[in-house]
């Protein structure tokens, strides 16, 4: 096993990020992060990157479109389905223990308005 490499900043990498200097940017923001496009818009987002700098570095792994750049809408849809979820997490943990019930062969009971706990 080789000796890792020690960058500028003394923070040591794997050697492949010494052939280039753009390889240490990648090393450090890209590479070794989880792949879903979601943990990726967020985390670039954080660091001030817009969807539009964001959308051509992002590609699809596999299906019919593999290869391809997501859509800058998909990303943007991505992003609201993910606030609706942060600011409603009783909604979310139901229709979790909906789909539990469903899948199990059970009908889940029905609800009545303004709550996420079954109608009794």
């Amino acid at each position: 096993m080789t000796a890792p490499f020690v960058g500028p900043d003394g923070e040591p990498r794997c050697t492949w990020s010494a052939a280039a200097p753009e390889f240490v940017a990648y090393h450090d923001t890209e590479w070794g992060f989880p792949g879903d496009m979601l943990h990726t818009v967020l985390r670039r987002r954080a660091a001030g990157d817009s969807v539009e700098q964001i959308q051509p570095d992002l590609i699809i792994p596999t299906g019919k479109r593999k290869g391809q750049n997501h859509s800058v809408a998909s990303i943007y849809r991505a992003l609201a389905e993910y606030e609706k979820a942060q600011a409603y997490p009783e909604a979310v943990e139901a229709a979790h223990t909906d789909y539990a019930a469903l899948t199990a062969g059970e009908l889940p009971a029905p609800r009545t308005a303004g709550t996420t706990e079954p109608a009794r």
